[in-house]
């Protein structure tokens, strides 16, 4: 009987283990700040966190159980099945984070929006799950739009002065002329 009751203890303190880690889990990616999704091998979505929601502009409830493509915009849709099995069997996808390349997203309002991501695969009780994270990029893009557009009409009127200029650094040694 002692042995019993001293394996029910074990038992119960280890649930309660099991049971913290979930809840830490569940925060953390509760509070994260980019969207995390999370699709079954079927590409229905498990996991839907609020920066997901408030990005897609739709609830959790919404989202949760439905397949993938409801957040992709229909020209991507017949291409992104080939994609996920690809990345399935070679766990290899030439889209991460920050590097430039960037995918389309769809808002649960219709407007299309660009994104960062970053996709991960891992396998849960033998059945895969395969999860993104998302970061829109609108304001990035709209921002490196205007800079590069302030960059070229310095140019043009650097090089169209019809006075000569000279760009220096702080030794003197000149680092540009006009013509």
């Amino acid at each position: 009987a002692i042995a019993l009751a001293l394996s029910i203890t074990r038992h119960d303190r280890a649930q309660t283990r099991v049971r913290s880690c979930e809840q830490r889990l569940a925060g953390i990616i509760e509070s994260a700040m980019d969207a995390i999704i999370t699709v079954d091998a079927n590409q229905r979505i498990v996991v839907f966190n609020a920066a997901a929601a408030e990005m897609f502009r739709c609830t959790p409830a919404q989202a949760l159980g439905q397949p993938l493509e409801i957040l992709l915009p229909e020209r991507f849709r017949a291409a992104h099945p080939g994609h996920m099995r690809t990345f399935s069997r070679t766990q290899s996808t030439p889209r991460s984070m920050g590097r430039g390349s960037h995918i389309w997203a769809l808002r649960a309002d219709g407007q299309e929006f660009p994104a960062d991501a970053s996709i991960s695969h891992a396998e849960v009780d033998g059945a895969p799950l395969f999860s993104v994270v998302l970061r829109d990029i609108t304001a990035r893009l709209a921002a490196e739009a205007t800079l590069r557009d302030r960059e070229e009409s310095y140019r043009l009127l650097f090089e169209n002065n019809l006075d000569g200029l000279l760009l220096a650094d702080e030794t003197g040694a000149v680092n540009r002329a006009n013509p």
